[in-house]
This record gives C-alpha cells, sequence and structure tokens, in this order.
C-alpha cells in the first residue's frame, strides 16, 4: 500500500470566454423552474389554500376546446398530426404521446452517447452529436403541445385564483392566440372536481414533457455543446497559444494538427520573462530522472502521454514527437524546476486538433479498477475538494487477491499518479509519501 498526497492546483485560466454559456444555462434554468412552477400551480397551490381546487378543472376546460387546438401549440400539433401512420395518434397526447417521447428521446440520447463514447474522432461527422441531437428535437417536439398546454392552464388558473374570474377570462383570449392548448381533453375529466381531474389531465398533458426534460438533461452537464460542431473544420490548425506563469514563458507549436495514427512533431520553447532570453537545459533540474515532463491529454481523456522533450542544437528549443491516438483537441502541460531557485512551473498549452470539439470527456466515477491483472483501489482522506489537501492510499493487487509488492521503479518512484478535470483546466500529478527508490 502506498499514500500520496494531493492539492488541487488553481485551475489554469481559460483562453475562452464562457461568460456566454453561463447566463445561457442560467437562463434555460431558470425558465424551466418558472414554467414548472406555473404548471404545478393547479395542483399543489389548492394545498396552501391558495385558490380553490374546483378552479383546476374550470381551468383546464377553458383552455381544452375541440380539433387540434389553437396557437402555437395548435400549430406544432397540427405539425404532428400530419406525420405518416402515427401523426393522428399523437397528436391526440396521454401516454402514448409519452412513451413514444421517452423511446425516442431517451433511446437516442443512449444511443448517441455510446456512440459518441467510442468515437475517436477518425471521422468527419460526429454521428453520436448528430443522433442525439435529433432525438431531442424530435422528443421535444413530441412533447412541445403538451407542454405548452400545460402552462397555459397553468396560467389561467393563477390569474382566477389572483385577480378574479375577469383577468382569467382575458387570460383564456390572449393565450388562446399565442401559447394555445392542444384541443383534446379526456372524457374522464369532465364532470369531476379539480382535485379528481389533476391526475387525468397531468397523464394527458404533463406526462409526454417529461421524457424530453430527462433527455435535455441527458445531451450535456456543459451548456456548450449545444454550439458543438457536428462536423470537422476541414481547416490548418490554430496558432499555437502561448502560456506563462508570470516568471517563464513555455510555447508549444505543433507542425501539424494532431491526427490519429500519424506522428506530430512539437517544438517547445521556453523563455525567461523578465530578459526574454531563453531558457537553457543547463538551467533545468532533473526531476524523476528528466529536465522536462509534459502531460499530454486529448479532450476526451481517452488518450494521455507522458513526453520527455529534449534539446534541440538551438538554444531554449526542445521538441518531441508523439503519435495521437484521436484527432480532437489536445491539452499539454509542461512540468519543470528551475535550477536557480528550485520553484516548480507548471504551464498548460493547447493543441489544436484536426477535429475542432468542446470538452466533452466521458468520466464515471470509480474508485477501483482492474487493467492488465493488476487491480489499483484508493480513497482519499478528506475527499477531493478544491483547493484542500487530500492523503490518497493506493492499494496494488494481483488477480488472485494478494499484494503486489515487487514494485520497480519507473522515472525515480513506484508510483505516478496523474489526473485531469472533464473541463480540460486542471491537472494533478503526485507521487507517494515514503522515499523514492535510490537505484534504479
Amino acid at each position: 500500500m502506498e499514500s500520496l498526497h494531493l492539492h488541487p492546483q488553481k485551475p489554469a485560466e481559460d483562453c475562452h470566454d464562457n461568460s456566454n454559456n453561463l447566463w445561457l444555462k442560467r437562463a434555460v434554468i431558470g425558465g424551466a423552474l418558472v414554467a414548472g412552477a406555473v404548471i404545478l400551480s393547479p395542483y399543489v397551490l389548492p394545498l396552501f389554500g391558495v385558490g380553490e381546487t374546483a378552479l383546476a378543472e374550470e381551468a383546464m376546460i377553458a383552455m381544452h376546446g375541440t380539433g387540434l387546438g389553437n396557437g402555437l401549440a395548435g400549430a406544432v400539433n397540427g405539425i404532428i398530426n400530419n406525420i405518416p401512420f402515427v401523426g393522428s395518434t399523437l397528436a391526440q397526447g396521454g401516454l402514448i404521446t409519452a412513451a413514444t417521447s421517452a423511446t425516442i428521446g431517451i433511446g437516442g440520447m443512449l444511443l448517441g452517447n455510446y456512440i459518441d463514447k467510442n468515437d475517436d474522432g477518425s471521422k468527419s461527422i460526429r454521428w453520436g452529436k448528430v443522433i442525439s441531437t435529433v432525438a431531442l428535437a424530435t422528443s421535444a417536439l413530441i412533447a412541445l403541445p403538451s407542454l405548452l398546454t400545460s402552462i397555459s392552464v397553468g396560467v389561467v388558473y393563477l390569474a382566477a385564483a389572483f385577480s378574479g374570474v375577469e383577468l382569467a377570462s382575458s387570460a383564456v383570449a390572449t393565450l388562446s392566440s399565442t401559447l394555445g392548448s392542444v384541443g383534446t381533453l379526456s372524457s374522464s375529466m369532465t364532470g369531476l372536481a379539480g382535485a379528481a381531474a389533476a391526475l387525468p389531465h397531468m397523464l394527458t398533458c404533463m406526462a409526454p414533457a417529461i421524457p424530453a426534460v430527462i433527455s435535455l438533461g441527458m445531451l450535456s452537464n456543459d451548456g456548450s455543446q449545444y454550439a458543438s460542431y457536428l462536423m470537422s473544420s476541414g481547416q490548418a490548425p490554430l496558432p499555437a497559444n502561448t502560456y506563462s506563469d508570470g516568471s517563464i514563458t513555455i510555447r508549444i507549436e505543433p507542425q501539424s494538427a494532431p491526427t490519429k495514427g500519424k506522428p506530430c512533431h512539437v517544438r517547445l520553447t521556453m523563455t525567461h520573462n523578465d530578459t526574454g532570453k531563453p531558457i537553457t537545459p543547463e538551467e533545468l533540474k532533473v526531476v524523476h530522472t528528466e529536465k522536462i515532463h509534459l502531460f499530454v491529454v486529448d479532450q476526451s481523456l481517452r488518450d494521455y502521454q507522458h513526453i520527455h522533450p529534449q534539446p534541440t542544437s538551438e538554444t531554449g528549443v526542445y521538441d518531441f514527437t508523439f503519435t495521437p491516438k484521436t484527432s480532437y483537441h489536445y491539452n499539454a502541460w509542461a512540468d519543470v524546476v528551475l535550477t536557480k531557485d528550485d520553484v516548480q512551473h507548471r504551464i498548460k498549452n493547447e493543441m489544436s486538433g484536426q477535429i475542432e470539439r468542446g470538452s466533452d470527456a466521458f468520466v464515471v466515477p470509480s474508485s477501483q479498477v482492474v487493467h492488465d491483472g493488476v487491480e489499483c483501489s484508493w480513497n482519499a482522506n478528506p475527499p477531493l475538494q478544491k483547493g484542500m489537501s487530500s492523503t490518497v492510499e493506493v492499494i496494488l493487487k494481483d488477480t488472485r487477491g494478494k499484494p503486489l509488492t515487487d514494485l520497480e521503479p519507473i522515472m525515480g518512484a513506484y508510483i505516478h499518479l496523474v489526473g485531469f478535470t472533464p473541463d480540460g483546466k486542471t491537472m494533478l500529478h503526485t507521487h507517494p509519501l515514503e522515499e523514492d527508490p535510490v537505484t534504479p
């Protein structure tokens, strides 16, 4: 058993402005919460003495008529009704519509995520994203008439509960020509008191929206995925980014965009910020048997490579060649220590891949894994937190459950633990607290 010490570093500054995505996500979440509150108001508020249960039935009847409906809900329902074979059934709403929405939405998202998870970037079209997007759009279209109807019923109920019948009548007239509602009303609902009519109304109008909401949640935990490219940009790689920690600058310049299976030659330069002079190999301290450690990982977190750039005949210039396993965007952290002050510098660079895409690493939390006949389990005390130190115990066993005791050192340590966050902003690199091996 080995113990390691982790101290999560401050995330590197993102070179992209995500403020628009943040506000978009907040707007979507806020809108969803407001819509949900309005939809549930006829069923929840009477329990707290706001309005009467009879108003629920009146609101339902007021917003349900005959035919395919009116307003935006009716227009969308008319489109659905024209779908060959199944359109007329889907346009009626209810459990059949909900089941269809669930099958297309949730099933399509699962299939799309599975394909995207196994996509190595070799294809120009990202079929996983295509399938996910089409499934979500179709599920949302099927659910939209029912969702709009539920919102309209909620608005009418709120108008009647807080301002009386006159305002409720105005709301009905306005909503009929705007949001609208579907024109079908289950016969089981008519003649029932508001509370009794609530369940059938929820089944007919609200159920189809649930799968669409679930599918939306499955799309991504990052709102920026809506803007992800579905096809390869087909353009030359963007200029290399220059990153600095305030003391030194490291610049990484790939000769070509990382492409799956093709060797990529990369040039790395290091300079002092105060003088602008190049950093020579003599100024670098040997740490764990090497002067430069480069941690390279693609944005899907499927391809990780540990590389040691070597000096060239040009002062301050180092190079390396690696063969990418995907064609996606790559992040590279250069880790060096200067002999003059013994200060560690860890600076992130980026390499634009042949296929541009957002950070959509598929991560499943796990504290145990078996690979190549070795079982590795670990636990952190305390659990990993931003800015907090943790001690991690790592236990290695063979397939028979016996502890491994014959480890040999590699790069001056028995264990190297490297971790990356899915957003591509932060990495960790640590070694056992026990003393390093004294012999190779």
